[in-house]
C-alpha cells in the first residue's frame, strides 16, 4: 500500500498552485502504485480547499473520499462541527489568519485505487478525533490543534 500525506497551499487567492501540488501528487501516486504493483493507496492531510470548490474537480475518480465513500452524507454527525453548507468541518476558524474561507472540511482522506470500480479495502467507519480536546497552557486553555483529525477504520475485502 501506497501512503501519502499532504499539506496543500493555505492561500485561498491561490487555488492554482493546490491544483498544481495536487496534480503533483496523483502522478507520484501513479507512480508508486505502479512501480510497487500496489492496487491501493491513501491519501491524506490538509488539502486546503472545500469539497465544493474548483480543486475537488481535479481530484480523480479513482479517489474516494472516506467520508462519503460508505454512504455517509455531506452532512455532520456532530452538530458543533457542522458548517451552515453542511459539511463537517475539521479546521477552526482563526480571525488573527484571516483565511476564513478556508472554514470547513479541509482535512481529508481519500482511498486510492488503481481502478475507480476497484474495492481492495472497504471503509468501515470514518469520524473526528481531537472535537473540542483543549490542553493547558500557563492560565488558559486552547484547543489541542486548530484542526480536528479525521479518523478511519478499513477492513480487506476478500
Amino acid at each position: 500500500m501506497v501512503v501519502a500525506n499532504v499539506h496543500l497551499d493555505s492561500n485561498p487567492e491561490r487555488s492554482d498552485i493546490r491544483i498544481e501540488q495536487l496534480e503533483q501528487v496523483k502522478a507520484e501516486m501513479e507512480l508508486e502504485m505502479a512501480r510497487c504493483d500496489d492496487i491501493c493507496g491513501i491519501v491524506c492531510g490538509d488539502f486546503n480547499f472545500l469539497p465544493e470548490s474548483e480543486e475537488e474537480k481535479t481530484v480523480p475518480s479513482n479517489w474516494k473520499d472516506c467520508w462519503t465513500v460508505n454512504g455517509m452524507s455531506k452532512e455532520s454527525e456532530f452538530d458543533s462541527t457542522s458548517s451552515s453548507s453542511g459539511w463537517i468541518e475539521t479546521w477552526l476558524e482563526q480571525a488573527d489568519v484571516g483565511y476564513t474561507s478556508h472554514y470547513g472540511r479541509i482535512d481529508r482522506v481519500f482511498f486510492v485505487t488503481k481502478k475507480a470500480d476497484q474495492q481492495a479495502l472497504q471503509v468501515k467507519k470514518t469520524t473526528l478525533l481531537g472535537v473540542g480536546v483543549t490542553v493547558k497552557t500557563r492560565n488558559t486553555f486552547v484547543p489541542l490543534s486548530d484542526h480536528d483529525d479525521v479518523y478511519v477504520e478499513f477492513s480487506s475485502q476478500p
